[in-house]
């Protein structure tokens, strides 16, 4: 997400708008695009953590009742 730089295609359009207000507004929307992206980039990393965290404890519980199992088996 952070990688889109879209804040900073849109500031950079104000370039072609020197003096108007339109510029300003621009300029105030890449940031507020910046923002947004670097949130959600934040969001989105740590929801993958919480992912990879909860895969490891599935696969650690698997690994535990599967030992027990074959311990009935045997």
């Amino acid at each position: 997400m952070s990688g889109l730089q879209s804040g900073f295609a849109m500031a950079a359009a104000s370039g072609g708008l020197p003096g108007l207000q339109t510029e300003e507004a621009c300029q105030f929307a890449g940031s507020i695009l910046d923002s947004a992206a670097g949130a959600v980039h934040q969001e989105l990393t740590t929801h993958a953590d919480k992912l990879s965290s909860a895969a490891d404890r599935y696969q650690e519980m698997d690994e535990q009742l599967g030992q027990r199992l074959r311990k009935f088996s045997q």
